[in-house]
């Protein structure tokens, strides 16, 4: 619907949200939003991203971009304690409070749209986001798409919301959502894609309609 276009959300609004933002995004309520992440770390979803991290075989290292308090990267920690973690948020104080959930990872201040040369090319096996680039607009996202293939060695897994008919992207009930399997054919990878069902995102009709799981594996060259 273009017609949401000037109301989309995008990533400047997660760096400058504070804890009078009254909106919660969780169903398990906390002291505020922050605290909503941390306690949301069992959501059924982040089930669905461990299953499509099993896929990708033997690995040693994730980066997640957009990580939050780390929810997720804590239950990869704790299914691979063994596995070297990364994330990044925009917001400083939810990656204060990811340093506590994870204390075994490392976790850094920046922005999906310009601070991703602070990782070295083939960094790191798996390249993850979980409702992130739903943030990021047309104009960026070539940008965007490039490093994460630039720093990703085996492969990238994005929870996202999808739309077969665009990959400069779409805004759907505020948010972009765009041809993620075509992009990366593009690039050489091999991909997955998988729905989000109501059973995985139960609280959100949104995520039921738009969500799903791409899970992209890079090709033998």
């Amino acid at each position: 619907m273009i017609s949401n276009f000037e109301f989309a959300q995008n990533h400047t609004y997660w760096e400058q949200r504070d804890l009078t933002d009254e909106k919660r995004d969780w169903e398990e309520k906390g002291e505020n939003w922050i605290q909503d992440y941390i306690l949301s770390v069992n959501h059924p979803h982040r089930d669905v991203i461990l299953k499509g991290l099993q896929t990708f075989g033997e690995i040693e290292s994730v980066l997640e971009i957009g990580c939050n308090t780390g929810p997720n990267l804590k239950r990869i920690h704790e299914a691979y304690p063994n596995l070297r973690l990364a994330g990044i948020d925009v917001n400083s104080m939810t990656i204060k409070e990811a340093k506590k959930q994870v204390p075994t990872a490392s976790f850094y201040v920046a922005d999906v749209t310009r601070d991703l040369r602070l990782f070295e090319d083939k960094s790191f096996d798996i390249i993850l986001t979980d409702a992130v680039l739903i943030y990021v607009g047309m104009n960026e996202i070539r940008n965007v798409i490039n490093e994460i293939d630039r720093i990703a060695r085996s492969g990238v897994m994005l929870l996202e919301w999808g739309h077969h008919n665009t990959e400069p992207g779409l805004v759907i009930d505020y948010h972009w959502a765009r041809n993620y399997s075509n992009i990366f054919l593009k690039k050489g990878f091999h991909c997955l894609t998988y729905k989000i069902n109501e059973k995985e995102w139960p609280s959100s009709k949104t995520w039921k309609r738009n969500g799903y799981l791409y899970c992209a594996y890079r090709q033998a060259s």
